[in-house]
């Protein structure tokens, strides 16, 4: 299985718009095509961007990006 290492900015991209290369991307290890690897600074670095104040009013269409709508769950 290919092993993958999501950029920041490729994650909150697939977050945001749900259409596109970077939600492809999410897709691709959601239907477990790829496994997704991250280490502590990785996951810290996702952490401290998603809690950016200018990111709270984005509605975020995250749900494996698959069919989503683009609402808050």
């Amino acid at each position: 299985m290919i092993r993958v290492v999501l950029d920041t900015n490729v994650l909150v991209s697939a977050m945001i718009k749900v259409q596109g290369a970077e939600a492809a991307a999410v897709d691709v290890i959601t239907s477990h095509y790829a496994e997704m690897v991250v280490s502590r600074p990785i996951l810290a670095e996702y952490a401290e961007v998603l809690a950016r104040p200018e990111l709270r009013s984005i509605p975020f269409g995250f749900n494996g990006c698959k069919n989503s709508s683009g609402a808050k769950p």
